[in-house]
């Protein structure tokens, strides 16, 4: 009888000892999960920031051309701002400018284009070096303007200015032609082409209210395919937005941005 009493109370003792380790394999357990919720948490945060930030969608530009007239001690500088997205018609219009103005001594340049401006180009024309083309666009920079061009063609009045009268007068002129323009915001806009399930129709479209894209074309194959646009600084939370839907396919139209401004 007291060997089956110390069997039991061995037999309890286990018992008491396995839910013991299994209470602190299950809290291990359940910690775990919580830690790896918040890194998956944290890393979405610091995703969705890290792109944020590096995303411009939208930049100032001028609508039409203009044009201005500053006077310095003689000498004439007509400024010409032209919106301008492709440098290779740089040439042409320069030609149409010295056909226009056969007299005039210098025409100076600079021009930035692109969503980032990082597309620039500046030409003195035989101005001091630094003196005409870099003030054009310093300016440009300066009032983060882009898909600009600003040529100032310049007639000599006998006086020479110097260099910080050049500079002056450069950048002067092109104030005064981006004053004259019409300035519009030019928002970049993305492409993204979304293919899911019937029944997966409802979330894919309430991800669409939530970020108010209200323009869309749907046709059906095998799958559901729509097309929409949307601003490019969205594309992010678009894209984290779609995580939980794992089964729907989202393929971003990059190489057709599209430009729209007000």
């Amino acid at each position: 009888i007291l060997a089956i009493v110390f069997v039991l109370i061995g037999i309890v003792n286990m018992f008491s000892i396995g839910v013991i380790l299994f209470s602190n394999i299950l809290f291990f357990f359940k910690v775990f999960c919580h830690c790896y919720a918040y890194t998956l948490d944290l890393y979405r945060i610091l995703y969705f920031q890290s792109h944020l930030f590096l995303i411009k969608d939208s930049y100032s530009s001028i609508k039409l051309p203009s044009e201005s007239l500053f006077v310095d001690k003689g000498s004439k500088f007509l400024a010409f701002a032209y919106p301008f997205n492709d440098p290779e018609k740089l040439t042409s219009i320069i030609i149409t400018l010295k056909s226009q103005h056969p007299k005039a001594r210098h025409f100076c340049y600079a021009y930035r284009v692109g969503i980032a401006g990082d597309i620039f180009k500046s030409f003195d024309d035989g101005e001091p070096a630094g003196s005409a083309g870099k003030p054009i666009l310093n300016t440009l920079l300066s009032q983060d303007i882009s898909d600009i061009l600003v040529v100032i063609v310049r007639y000599f009045g006998g006086t020479l200015l110097g260099v910080p009268g050049l500079i002056r007068a450069y950048k002067t002129a092109t104030e005064e032609a981006i004053l004259a323009a019409n300035i519009i915001i030019i928002t970049k806009e993305i492409g993204l082409e979304i293919r899911f399930e019937a029944q997966r129709t409802n979330q894919v479209m309430l991800v669409l209210k939530q970020f108010k894209i209200e323009k869309f074309t749907l046709s059906y194959t095998h799958l559901s395919v729509l097309n929409c646009t949307f601003p490019l600084g969205l594309k992010p939370e678009i894209d984290m937005a779609f995580q939980e839907l794992w089964d729907v396919e989202l393929v971003f139209l990059e190489d057709d941005f599209l430009g729209t401004g007000s």
